[in-house]
Order: structure tokens, then C-alpha cells, then sequence
């Protein structure tokens, strides 16, 4: 298949392991973290300092499909689902905000958005049926050798992951 599909389904796991989000460590198959600083003076606003967006391939089960999502440089749109507010003195801001060699000084605003198993998303991107390595089933002689989808980023289109919901 050369045609982009667009599946939605839910996160059932991860075949390399986990990635641990930066605030509170949850383990997910994909964050993104904004790091803001809110900046005085003629205009007082939130500018972006940082950004990070990293994925881990994960398996997702749309309908009585089971798909390979490679979500290692996807482009994501997600809901947002933690938030914190600090100055650059707090302890754990302070870690991150080293991290990305962002000067700890000022008042920040941390964001980030954490697809979890179980979480519902839609995923777009070129599929290519492979053989399954872990069948959820044994398969007849007549139904042949198991099968998934893999979604993965080939030239000129990325994987598309957006947030649906969280049961």
C-alpha cells in the first residue's frame, strides 16, 4: 500500500518498552513537553523556550486489526493533561529546565501531553501488512500465516498521531 490509511484505535503496548513522560514519569508510548517563559515588560506574554515531542513504536488495536505504529519521528497533535506553574527555583522544574539548557531564571509554565495505554488515538500514515510475530491467535492452515499492519514514515510522509480520548 503506497496510500496513506487513517485508523483509530486504542494503545494496547509497547514492544521496546516504555518511555517515561518528564513531569511524574508516567509510562507512555509518546510525549510532548512545552517549556514557557513568561516574559515582562511592553508586552506581557508566554514565550516558547523548549520543546520536545518523542515517541516509542507502539501496538494499537483498531477494530480486528493489530497495528505496528512506528511513532519514533511523528508529527502529534495532543491533549494536553499536565500542567505546572513554577519559578525557577522549585526543584523539579529546575531538572528539566537544565535539561534543555533553558536558564533557570524567571516564572515558567511546563506543559505536557502523554498518550498512555489505553488511550484512544488516530493514526495516519503509509501501512505495509508484515507477518505478526506475536498472533493473538493460532491460524488454520486455510487462514494462513498471521498478519498486522505497520504504519511507518516513509519519504515525504510522516506518521500523524492526534489524541482522541482518554476512557
Amino acid at each position: 500500500m503506497d496510500d496513506p490509511v487513517e485508523l483509530i484505535g486504542t494503545v494496547v503496548g509497547a514492544p521496546a518498552g516504555f518511555l517515561a513522560a518528564p513531569l511524574g514519569g508516567r509510562p507512555c508510548v509518546l510525549y510532548e513537553l512545552t517549556i514557557d517563559l513568561y516574559t515582562f515588560g511592553v508586552m506581557n506574554a508566554w514565550t516558547n523556550r523548549a520543546r520536545e515531542l518523542r515517541g516509542t513504536a507502539f501496538e494499537l488495536e483498531a477494530g480486528d486489526e493489530r497495528v505496528l505504529v512506528e511513532a519514533e519521528a511523528c508529527v502529534a497533535t495532543l491533549d494536553v493533561d499536565r500542567h505546572v506553574e513554577a519559578n525557577g527555583r522549585a526543584r523539579e522544574p529546575r531538572e528539566i529546565l537544565t535539561r534543555y539548557r533553558v536558564p533557570p531564571a524567571g516564572e515558567f509554565r511546563f506543559r505536557e501531553a502523554a498518550v498512555l495505554t489505553g488511550d484512544i488515538v488516530r493514526v495516519r500514515g503509509v501501512a505495509v501488512r508484515e507477518p505478526d510475530p506475536a498472533p493473538r491467535r493460532a491460524s488454520s492452515y486455510r487462514d494462513g500465516a498471521a498478519t498486522r499492519l505497520r504504519i511507518a514514515p516513509t519519504d515525504g510522509v510522516p506518521v500523524q498521531i492526534w489524541s482522541v480520548r482518554r476512557p
